[in-house]
C-alpha cells in the first residue's frame, strides 16, 4: 500500500504567490523563493506548484521560476498551468521539473498526456481534475481552463480515459471548497478513487490536522493538496506528518 502524503500547493502568477477562494477572490501571499525555502526546511516531500495565469505570456516566466526554485527544494515538483503541447512539458523537464499536472489540455488532447507518459514515465504524467456541483443533489460537473469552463464529460469517465491514455497520478480538486478550511470533500475524493488504481490526491478545504486524519480513514486517496493551512495558520508540514503518525496513518516520511 502506498503511503499518505501531504502536498503544499503553491499557486504562482505575476512573480508572487497567490491562494484563491473557490478558484476566486487571490490573495497575495508571499514570494515564491520564500515560501519553496521555508517548505525546505520544513521537510516537504513534495510540492506542487501552478500557474494561474494559464496564458501563453506567462509560459516563459514559469519556466524561469522552475530553473530557480528547483535549486532551493530538494523533493520532487509538480508543474502545472497552461500547458499546452509536449514541447512545453519538455521545457519544463528540461528546468526542473519532475512531473508534469496536465488538466485543460486533457479533454481536447489526450496525445500530450500519452507522450509525456511514454516518454518521462507514467510515474511523471499528473492529471489535474476541478470539480464542483451546482447543487446537493447533482453529479460533479468538470470544468477546464481554471474553473471557467464547464465539461460535459461525467468524473469517471474522464478518469477512465486519461487512466487509458498514461495518467500516473490525479490530482482532484473541489472548486467549491478552495480556500474554505471547512474540510476535504470527501465524497468526491471516494468517487474518483474507485475508478483508477492510480493515487489519487484531494485538494480543497483542508482547515485542521484533523480534516486530513479523516480524509485518510474515509477514502482510499492517497494524498492531500492543501494552501490556505499553510499560508494562513501556524501549521506545517512537520507538524502534520507528527500529527498525523500519531493517529497511525501510515505516512510517506522524508
Amino acid at each position: 500500500m502506498l503511503k499518505k502524503r501531504i502536498i503544499p500547493i503553491l499557486l504562482l502568477k505575476d512573480d508572487r504567490l497567490w491562494k484563491t477562494s473557490q478558484f476566486n477572490s487571490a490573495r497575495d501571499v508571499g514570494y515564491p523563493t520564500t515560501a519553496v525555502r521555508v517548505y525546505e526546511s520544513q521537510q516537504a516531500d513534495e510540492l506542487i506548484i501552478i500557474d494561474i495565469t494559464g496564458d501563453e505570456s506567462s509560459f516563459l516566466r514559469l519556466v524561469k521560476w522552475i530553473h530557480t526554485l528547483s535549486q532551493e527544494f530538494c523533493a520532487p515538483l509538480t508543474i502545472g498551468g497552461g500547458i499546452r503541447n509536449f514541447t512545453q512539458v519538455q521545457k519544463l523537464f528540461d528546468n526542473g521539473a519532475d512531473k508534469i499536472l496536465l488538466n485543460s489540455i486533457n479533454y481536447t488532447d489526450l496525445t500530450v498526456l500519452d507522450k509525456t507518459a511514454s516518454v518521462y514515465g507514467v510515474q511523471a504524467a499528473v492529471v489535474g481534475i476541478d470539480a464542483k456541483r451546482n447543487s446537493p443533489n447533482d453529479e460533479y460537473q468538470l470544468y477546464s481552463n481554471n474553473g471557467k469552463e464547464a465539461q460535459t464529460i461525467s468524473l469517471s469517465d474522464h478518469i477512465k480515459k486519461c487512466d487509458q491514455s498514461g495518467a500516473g497520478e490525479f490530482f482532484v480538486q473541489s472548486i467549491e471548497l478552495d480556500g474554505k478550511m471547512e474540510g476535504l470533500d470527501l465524497e468526491l475524493g471516494q468517487q474518483a478513487s474507485a475508478v483508477t488504481q492510480r493515487p489519487v490526491i484531494l485538494a480543497g478545504g483542508a482547515g485542521s490536522y484533523s480534516h486530513f486524519e479523516e480524509a485518510f480513514n474515509k477514502t482510499n486517496i492517497c494524498g492531500i493538496g492543501c494552501g490556505s493551512i499553510f499560508h494562513f495558520t501556524d501549521s506545517n508540514p512537520l507538524r502534520a506528518n507528527a500529527y498525523l503518525l500519531n493517529a497511525g496513518i501510515d505516512i510517506k516520511k522524508v
